[in-house]
């Protein structure tokens, strides 16, 4: 009996081989391709068999299904070029033991085949899933919950990093419907699968759930890489905006939403999703808010704000003048053209702008609420379509212009006042203009004063607002001054700043340097020259104080007493 049996264990097996080689004689054993074959039966009695990709294998490749039915020696082969296929019912022996087995064929000629399975279709019923699979991230850790079938039963879990190429899966035994796992990389997304556990007595086949992403939690907001607006007659302009973001292969697009400051209508923004990390947007001359913000299945990033920069008031169609009456202020202005109406804004800046669309063809409107000594900017829109919801995509501009209801002095002096370049009898003086909400109304110059050390103050000039520094000349030497600049409005001179105490020199650059050089030279030249010159003034003193004295030896006495002595 043992022998027989043997016998036929060692026939199927060759049958199996001979069969597989006689159709593909180059096809050869791949023992780390563990392609998950796994075949199955679900609500029909047609069998299911799916297995992974084979490796390294390119877009389009042909797979071959082998069927070997025990005690029959002819295979059951289909072919595929997807990684799953179904047996109908018809090609089933239900209650026999099958091997199967997936070879992949090449384009040039060769193949690899993988694991083989064993399955009987009779017990092959594809396992109850859990279903109701909820995973999120937080930080470092992966939590995991789902709802059991009604069989208990013994669940394992794996999971990888969603982007690596080669998947390497980590599995880890679980004992009731939730799990925590701690994962080492808390930046990257993962995929996780459950599936139950085979063991004696289960008759059915347990499959790997569909795989699950759980998307890495976007905790940076994007930021802004590149902005450009251009001007694009007539009236409005466009804008460029990229931007980047981190772990951004972790988001599946991005939210743009656009806001026009102000706008009083309701449900006032624009949403805009996108896959790409760039917009480009058509926008009149108002100011916006563009909210980016990146997001997948996890939730959304925090946004990031980006204020269109005000526009330019040069070169509009328009005049408009503003005419304060207290608290109020009448605007009025004249079109080119008649626009079915008028889009006012206007404010002290952008955070507090008021809106109102004027529906008449008369260029007038009052503005309520006004106060002093605030500087109010105002930009008049003309639009052909007046609905709430729809005119800020035809406005274009009309004028932009500032006013005040009722000018002040400037209630501080300007700030940062330095003094550079100080000399014998000048100096340079530069400071920072005095903003717009401490001028109190136009700033019209400034005018520069300055205090010597006797406590007279000279005006040394009045200059005009746009000019931030003044040259100070006539200056006396070596004498401490204090600079007090104030600036002045229609209303008058507002405060003085505080005064700046500097010194002038006593010598210019290089002036004493000049006469330290000339005085060593002196010194030098005394050294040199003054001993010679002594010995020349004595010698002329003995010349003319005393007489000169003969020399004996050339008298007429004592060469004519050397002419008479005898020769020995």
């Amino acid at each position: 009996m043992k022998n027989s049996l043997l016998a036929a264990i060692i026939l199927f097996a060759a049958d199996s081989f001979n069969c597989l080689s006689w159709d593909f004689p180059f096809c050869k054993q791949l023992p780390d391709w563990d392609n998950e074959l796994a075949c199955y039966k679900e609500l029909s009695e047609d069998l299911t068999c799916t297995w992974l990709p084979a490796p390294s294998a390119p877009n389009i490749i042909n797979y071959t299904l082998f069927l070997k039915w025990e005690r029959i020696t002819k295979l059951f082969r289909r072919n595929t070029s997807s990684p799953s296929i179904t047996i109908e019912r018809k090609n089933l022996f239900m209650n026999r033991s099958a091997s199967i087995w997936i070879a992949v064929n090449y384009a040039h000629a060769s193949c690899v085949k993988g694991k083989n399975v064993s399955v009987i279709p009779r017990k092959a019923g594809k396992c109850l899933t859990p279903s109701n699979i909820k995973a999120h991230q937080i930080i470092k850790q992966l939590v995991i919950k789902w709802n059991l079938p009604t069989t208990p039963t013994e669940y394992e879990l794996r999971y990888r990093e969603a982007l690596t190429e080669a998947p390497q899966w980590t599995r880890v035994p679980i004992e009731s419907n939730a799990v925590n796992i701690t994962v080492s990389n808390a930046t990257s997304s993962y995929i996780i699968q459950l599936r139950c556990i085979t063991k004696d007595g289960l008759h059915c086949v347990c499959v790997w759930s569909r795989e699950i992403l759980v998307p890495h939690k976007l905790m940076n907001k994007p930021r802004i890489s590149y902005n450009a607006t251009t001007k694009i007659p007539p009236g409005r302009r466009s804008l460029l905006l990229k931007w980047e973001v981190m772990q951004s292969e972790n988001a599946i697009g991005y939210y743009i939403d656009i806001e026009r400051i102000p706008n009083s209508c309701m449900d006032s923004s624009n949403r805009i999703i996108l896959k790409d990390r760039k917009v480009l947007l058509n926008i009149s001359m108002a100011y916006y808010r563009i909210n980016i913000s990146a997001y997948n299945k996890a939730g959304q990033s925090p946004q990031t704000i980006y204020i269109v920069p005000d526009s330019s008031a040069a070169d509009l169609p328009g005049q408009i003048n503003v005419e304060p009456q207290g608290t109020n202020a009448v605007v009025t202005w004249i079109a080119k053209y008649s626009p079915k109406c008028f889009v006012v804004d206007w404010g002290t800046r952008k955070e507090d702008m008021r809106m109102k669309i004027v529906a008449t063809a008369a260029g007038n409107f009052t503005l309520d609420n006004i106060n002093p000594y605030k500087l109010y900017k105002l930009m008049v829109h003309a639009s052909d379509v007046c609905q709430c919801e729809n005119f800020s995509r035809h406005e274009k501009i009309f004028g932009v212009t500032h006013f005040y209801s009722v000018e002040g002095v400037p209630r501080i002096g300007p700030t940062n006042i330095t003094i550079l370049n100080i000399t014998k009898h000048s100096a340079f003086v530069k400071w920072s203009e005095i903003s717009a909400e401490d001028s109190m109304g136009f700033l019209q110059g400034y005018k520069i004063n300055y205090i010597d050390s006797s406590k007279k103050k000279f005006l040394a000039a009045s200059i005009n607002s746009s000019t931030t520094s003044y040259h100070l000349t006539g200056l006396k030497e070596k004498t401490v001054y204090r600079v007090q600049i104030s600036g002045f409005t229609k209303a008058g001179e507002g405060s003085p700043s505080l005064s700046q105490p500097f010194s002038t020199l006593k010598y210019e650059k290089g002036e004493f340097e000049g006469l330290m050089t000339g005085l060593c030279f002196s010194m030098m030249f005394a050294l040199v020259f003054a001993p010679m010159t002594c010995t020349l003034m004595l010698k002329r003193l003995k010349i003319s104080c005393w007489s000169s004295v003969p020399n004996p030896r050339k008298s007429n006495a004592i060469q004519d007493m050397a002419s008479t002595i005898p020769m020995v």
